[in-house]
């Protein structure tokens, strides 16, 4: 929890100093699951069933 707690926390900051809007903020709320991804936060069978759908959506 803490992990996504600090994450969550990152995109916030990064809302607040950015500015924009409704545009960013909705960037950034779209981004907060691949955030996750690099800091650990999925388990394993998560990580591959999300890379599968990464590489189907390459055209």
């Amino acid at each position: 929890m803490l992990t996504a707690a600090l994450a969550g926390a990152g995109l916030a900051v990064a809302g607040k100093l950015i500015g924009g809007g409704l545009p960013v903020a909705l960037a950034l709320a779209l981004a907060y699951p691949l955030a996750l991804l690099p800091l650990g936060f999925y388990l394993p069978s998560e990580r591959r069933a999300i890379g599968a759908r990464l590489r189907l959506a390459r055209p």
